[in-house]
């Protein structure tokens, strides 16, 4: 795929229709800071993005970014479009009203088309590197392919979470180690074979004259009445002594020790709203997925503000967190209702009409306080949560009672006690069915957690497998890339790994021998921006299709050396990828004209920003002499210094593209060559080697290009010399100078293909001609 051309109507920068045209070459835009460059960048993401620039989502924006994307000073009724035209004839465009509402236009032909690894900017050359390694992980998933394989292992994980909630299995497991306990107190040590036997025996005991029930159940129906029987029949002693046994076998201590405890590790993690904010939480890691807006986003959960970069780290941690506190607070719960349980039995005995007699003995004088504050108390209230003065207090009140009760039932005759034992077996073996039926769906749901966890485990083993596979081919790219920019560096080895555990990816490099796990730990800003570039070209590289790349003013922090080794990496790395290439660099910008293939690549001029109702312009004039005309009105000096700078860049171009001879000069001098120097040297071979297809087909000398040379030469003489040597220029000595180079410049283009005598060779690389063939260097 392949952008032929970039238009922008008042959208950002852009007043009136400005195009970016690119003949289906990669392209090289210079403008000076704030010349609008990246409006083009802006409109292509909103297109891939669907209308979200990820720079611009802040709070200033407006929710469809209108306060951003739209020209300030935009007339009433002005069209607002950005559009791109592809290869193929296919057209994108948006459209927007004045409030920033969209309409699409296109948009299937962008279809696979993402901004990830086709648009960088300068803020985000180092991102990758500093991001987290969950970060680096949702970054690469889209590349890797594993998107819909990573989807199926987090639906696996949370379908394990809704078996546990819907099943309420630590309630079922409370549930069962209650019955358990129940059980091992009536029958300790008893096979659970032998519970039928002593069943029997007791309705034999109670029922002697009866035959016993063919049925477990009928037994134990017939076992329950009678003994109810039995305690009702009791004499007034007897039956006081039996219901205060009962109130005793509550074990209110332990239990009140239980719900304390587990009040206490609750506590330490109290979280208020504690169940609404994990499913928030849940709902945002589902939207953190889908992320890449850039800025600080306020977490819905715990409501700090948190950089998009570290939202999704920060929701899973958060997730997590709270898990750990809805898993105390269960546990509390089920404490407080085991307590409330023990309370009911104790309270409903010790209230019993058989009990006043002890209630009102002088004997109770010393807990009768706490006896009545027991009798008054609602138990259900720990159901619902009770705070932790409350339990202080129930405590307060219990423990004294608890100690006097466990005195008074040793005077409790045998015959009661054995009594109060037989009615725990009945009761516990009547148990047995729901204690069973606990224990069976506890393990059907365990079984089926285990085997999601299995099937979970299994996906992640494939991903982390195809994963070691793709970022081991990443990081060859990778190396080689690095390589091209740091030649003969003691930092190598610079490859991607994954840590231990899931869902992670970092980057390790070797320094100066010592091999080590994160590029942060050695690395300067500028070596850290050049391997950030690195990964975004080695992953493009794996991108699986050709999609152009626009690369944004990414090289503000490498010197000189290495912005010339960036121009090899593109050209040996990428030569049939269309690349966007965008800076304010101008010496960058010039040694890119002057290196990069004109047959593959194009140089385009942004001039200076004026204001917002004029917009972006470009620079009318290939070599960039529109930018002198501009300061003109400003400023005649430095109008005069910008088209003496232009000609030495031009000339430098020039020179290496009609192979002029010049002196050698060793070192930085020869970089430093003047177009005057340059100009002379053109003009003494002009006549005789640049040529001009006549009418009959035949090829005669060209005069004009040595007569404009000339003219060029006076003028920078007499004009560039002295604007750069301070002297106060007019405006018409200027425009002469600029007029007088412009002139020259344009004797290279031809004036029927528009392109210039060195666009191509001849097979026998003996001359330079345009495309057309009507102009020509001879070699």
């Amino acid at each position: 795929m392949r952008i032929q051309e970039l238009s922008a109507e008042w959208f950002r920068g852009a007043a009136d229709t400005i195009t970016l045209s690119t003949d289906n070459k990669s392209v090289v835009v210079y403008g000076p800071n704030g010349a609008g460059k990246s409006t083009f960048v802006d409109g292509l993401e909103y297109l891939l993005c669907s209308g979200k620039i990820a720079h611009l989502g802040h709070e200033y924006s407006g929710r469809r970014l209108e306060n951003a994307i739209i020209n300030t000073h935009c007339p009433a009724g002005a069209s607002r479009r950005f559009t791109v035209k592809l290869d193929g004839g296919f057209e994108v465009a948006a459209e927007l009203a004045a409030n920033g509402a969209a309409r699409f236009l296109g948009n299937d032909a962008l279809e696979g088309w993402g901004k990830g690894w086709s648009i960088l900017r300068q803020d985000e050359v180092s991102a990758f590197v500093h991001s987290s390694k969950g970060d680096k992980y949702s970054a690469l998933l889209p590349l890797l392919g594993l998107e819909p394989i990573e989807n199926v292992a987090a639906n696996l994980r949370s379908i394990s979470n809704r078996v546990r909630e819907e099943a309420g299995l630590e309630r079922l497991r409370a549930q069962l180690r209650q019955l358990t306990q129940e059980w091992e107190t009536a029958f300790p040590g008893v096979a659970t074979a032998s519970v039928g036997g002593l069943i029997k025996d007791l309705h034999r005991k109670y029922l002697p004259e009866q035959e016993v029930p063919p049925t477990l159940p009928e037994t134990l129906a017939a076992l329950r009445s009678s003994i109810s029987e039995r305690i009702a029949g009791l004499d007034a002693e007897g039956a006081c002594h039996f219901h205060l046994k009962v109130a005793h076998e509550a074990d209110l201590r332990s239990r009140l020790s239980e719900a304390a405890a587990a009040s206490d590790q609750a506590a330490k993690l109290a979280e208020p709203l504690l169940e609404e904010r994990l499913a928030i939480l849940r709902s945002a890691a589902m939207f953190g997925g889908k992320l890449t807006d850039e800025g600080l986003i306020h977490c819905p959960a715990c409501g700090r503000e948190i950089d998009a970069s570290e939202f999704k780290e920060h929701v899973s941690l958060e997730a997590t967190r709270l898990e750990g506190a809805l898993k105390a607070f269960e546990s509390r719960r089920l404490a407080f209702g085991r307590l409330a349980s023990a309370l009911v039995t104790a309270i409903g005995a010790l209230s019993r009409k058989e009990v006043a007699i002890w209630r009102l003995a002088p004997e109770q004088e010393v807990v009768f306080k706490n006896l009545e504050a027991l009798l008054s108390f609602d138990a259900e209230c720990l159901r619902e949560g009770a705070a932790a003065p409350e339990l202080e207090r129930l405590g307060g009140n219990l423990h004294p009672l608890a100690a006097h009760l466990e005195q008074c039932v040793k005077a409790v005759p045998p015959s009661v006690e054995q009594v109060v034992t037989d009615q725990k077996m009945v009761n516990a073996a009547a148990s047995h069915a729901t204690r069973r039926a606990c224990a069976s769906k506890i393990t059907m749901v365990e079984d089926l957690l285990a085997f999601l966890g299995q099937v979970e485990a299994e996906v992640r083993a494939e991903i982390r497998q195809r994963t070691e596979v793709l970022i081991d081919s990443i990081s060859t790219d990778l190396r080689r890339m690095w390589l091209l920019l740091h030649p003969d560096e003691a930092i190598d080895e610079v490859r991607l790994y994954q840590p231990d555990g899931n869902k992670a990816i970092d980057i390790a490099l070797r320094f100066h021998g010592k091999n080590q796990l994160s590029p942060r730990l050695t690395l300067s800003e500028g070596h850290r921006n050049s391997l950030g570039l690195c990964i975004f070209f080695a992953l493009a590289k794996k991108g699986g299709q050709n999609f152009p790349l626009v690369l944004d003013d990414v090289v503000t922090s490498f010197d000189r050396e290495h912005r010339s080794f960036v121009a090899d990496l593109l050209m040996q790395e990428f030569p049939d990828t269309q690349i966007l290439l965008l800076t304010h660099d101008h010496d960058w910008y010039v040694e890119l004209k002057r290196r990069l293939p004109g047959n593959r690549w194009m140089t385009k001029t942004l001039l200076p920003w004026s204001d917002p109702a004029t917009g972006i312009r470009w620079d009318g004039k290939p070599h960039g002499l529109g930018a002198s005309r501009v300061l003109v009105e400003v400023d005649t000096m430095a109008a005069a210094n910008r088209a003496r700078a232009v000609m030495d860049v031009e000339m430098a171009v020039i020179a290496d593209r009609l192979a002029i001879p010049v002196p050698f000069i060793r070192g930085a001098r020869n970089d430093l060559r003047g177009a005057l120097d340059l100009v002379q040297r053109f003009r003494s071979r002009a006549q005789s080697r640049f040529k001009k297809r006549n009418t009959k087909g035949n090829y005669e000398g060209l005069s004009d290009p040595a007569d404009l040379a000339k003219a060029a030469e006076d003028w920078l003489v007499t004009y560039g010399n002295a604007g750069s040597h301070g002297r106060v220029l007019t405006n018409l000595e200027v425009g002469r100078l600029i007029d007088a180079c412009d002139a020259f410049l344009s004797a290279f283009e031809c004036a029927s293909c528009k392109t210039t005598v060195w666009h191509a060779t001849d097979t026998g690389r003996t001359h330079l001609r345009c495309d057309c063939g009507e102009i020509r260097w001879n070699l």
